[in-house]
Parts: structure tokens; sequence; C-alpha cells
């Protein structure tokens, strides 16, 4: 997060596994928006929350990026009845894009939210349906857990990079530490090929075997956002549920689709998480997120070496993927002396928009 004074900081709400262990993670997400939102955000915190809440109590039109994540993940689904009343028809097959959809128990508990704030889901009625519904299916979430979630922050790692000045995750997170690893062997390999491609795998592998990471589940349940206004000030955003809708499994009454532990298989996701800003002159020149597993982390540094070396960045089609990963890898908002533009990753189906007054902050 980028104030309108360039100062950067950076905050931590990963998902973490409850010291009693278990298949469900302890959520973080909330806890970090509301941080956010107090320190850094223009609006009330309700006009933030009530779009959100607004779209899960009175329904949502699937997107083809949704649409095409329920088609992978439909065996999962049928797994969960919210799940599987929220996203499949009565046939059993996943809701085609455009197809409205709502989840009314998430809608009351973001109304919660709306009203206490992050005490709303962490404290009073919502966590105690969590917690019951997790002891019940043998988790390990706790009560004492739940009220105490807190986002950590601090001052974000910047790089040097080309004529930018880039903030990249620090080192007490894994993302720090693949982020520096995956750029080291992209700078290399941009020298080496005129295959912006092949660069981003090569480096993606090299990073991963330095690791001793092996193989990967495909989806890994990540995504990322950002946002810019005109003061200066911006977002970076990007989160994972450890998995494919995270655990396939909603706490009941709730609407909550529970993350995977991090001791879970995917629990490796936020090592790729890749959120970005990079300044040039003290102005904001990007801003975005990697959150496509390792190809994503690749793409998102691609963007900030090319455009630090000099190369505009104007369009959707001047950011590049690998051509391996499976759904959207990265996201971008590129902006001069004239404009910032939204710029989606070329081979899904990610969204952006311009508008008169853009707010940093957490989103919906």
């Amino acid at each position: 997060m980028r104030d309108a004074g360039g100062q950067v900081t950076e905050f931590d709400f990963l998902t973490k596994a409850p010291k009693a262990g278990g298949a469900y993670a302890l959520p973080g997400a909330v806890a970090g928006f509301a941080a956010m939102q107090k320190q850094f955000g223009a609006l009330p915190w309700q006009r933030v929350v009530a779009p959100g809440e607004a779209f899960a109590a009175t329904g949502f039109p699937v997107s083809q990026a949704l649409a095409a994540r329920l088609a992978s993940a439909q065996n999962i689904l049928r797994l969960d009845a919210t799940l599987a009343g929220e996203f499949l028809d009565q046939n059993g097959a996943p809701l085609a894009a455009g197809t409205e959809t709502r989840n009314t128990a998430l809608g009351l508990t973001m109304t919660q939210i709306r009203q206490y704030q992050a005490d709303g889901f962490f404290k009073g009625d919502v966590a105690a349906r969590i917690v019951a519904w997790s002891a019940a299916q043998g988790g390990g979430i706790s009560a004492q857990e739940l009220a105490a979630t807190t986002a950590l922050q601090g001052p974000a790692r910047s790089r040097g990079t080309g004529s930018f000045v880039t903030w990249l995750p620090g080192s007490r997170t894994g993302a720090g530490a693949f982020t520096s690893s995956v750029m080291d062997n992209l700078s290399r390999g941009l020298r080496a090929t005129r295959d912006p491609g092949a660069a981003m795998s090569n480096a993606a592998r090299a990073s991963l075997a330095g690791f001793g990471v092996g193989a990967l589940p495909r989806d890994l349940g990540s995504t990322g956002f950002a946002a810019v206004d005109a003061n200066g000030t911006a977002a970076s955003c990007a989160v994972t549920m450890n998995g494919p809708f995270g655990s396939g499994r909603t706490a009941s009454g709730t609407g909550v689709v529970l993350a995977q532990t991090p001791s879970s298989t995917a629990g490796l996701a936020s090592a790729f998480l890749t959120p970005v800003i990079a300044t040039s002159g003290g102005q904001v020149a990007l801003a975005g997120a990697g959150a496509g597993g390792p190809n994503g982390t690749a793409a998102a540094l691609y963007a900030v070496l090319e455009a630090s070396g000099g190369r505009t960045m104007g369009k959707r089609g001047d950011l590049r993927g690998t051509g391996s990963a499976p759904y959207d890898t990265v996201n971008m908002v590129s902006c001069d002396d004239q404009a910032c533009v939204a710029l989606t990753d070329p081979g899904a189906h990610g969204a952006g928009v311009a508008a008169e007054v853009l707010v940093a902050g957490p989103l919906p």
C-alpha cells in the first residue's frame, strides 16, 4: 500500500494453520482489508462493504473467469451443499457465464462485517458458527485464535529496477524469497533470449528448482487486484485460498468457504503471491499483482522489468504470460504523466475499469 506521500507499507494477512491442526486455515483477509481501510481508505467502511453485501444477498452474474473455474472444479463443488446450490444447476452442471446466482448466508455475514468491521467476522455469531462447524468436522479453528487475528505490517522491501524503484514482498514471507529469485533469474534470461515467454518459464522453473519445489497443483486458488487514485495513492493485493475454492467446504450458516490449511498440498500458494508497486520520478508507474502460481510471479516481474527499461505498457497486449498457466496470472495498472490504464492478463478473463475517482483501498 502506497500513501500519497510516497510511503509504502506491506500488510501480511495470509492464512495460517491453527495450533490444533486440521484441514481448515485461520482466515485473515477481513482483518487485512479492515486494517488497510482504517489507515488509507477514502470512503467509510460501510460504503466499501455494502456493494459486496448486496451482490451476495440479491445476486450477481457468473463471469467468464468464474465459469472457467467452475467447470474445472465441479467435482469439488458437488461435495458441499452450499457451493453446489450456488454454482451448479438442477442437473448438477456448472452455471454458465451470465447466469445469476446468490449466497444469502454470505450476505448476512457481510452485514455483520459492514456493521462491526473485523469484529463482525472474528468475534460474535459468525465466529461462533465457524468454530462450531470446524469442531464438528474435525478442524482445529478455535475462538481464541479467531479473535486474536490481526494483520502484520511494516515497510515494504524496495529494489532498483532500471529507471524504477520497485516495492516487492518482504523477506518475512515465502513470497519475498521466491520473488527475489525469479527477478534475478528473469533479468538474466531476458538478456540471453528475445523470447519473453521462454525467459519467464525458465526463470520460474529455475527458482522452483532452487527451492526444491516439484510438482504443483494446477489451480492454487489465488487472485490479485490493484487500484491507483489521482493523489498517487496505490494499493496492490494478492490473496489465496490454498486451492480451488479453498477446502471446498462452507461453514454452516455463514456462507464462508474456508481456505485449506497452509500445510496442505496447495499450501505453497502464498509463496507465489506477487503484489508490486513501482514508481518513476516519485510517481506511480505500475501497480499490480501476480497471483497465478510461479507463472504469475514471472509475468508480474516481466512487466516491471520491461516498463523500467523504457517500454510503454499502455494496452492489454503489452502484458505477457508464460502461456502455461490455466487461468489469470497477472493484472496491472500502468500510469504515465497523462493517465492510468488497467491492463489485464491477455490470455484470460480479468477485469479492469477507469473511473473519475478511484479509491485506493480494499475492494468488496
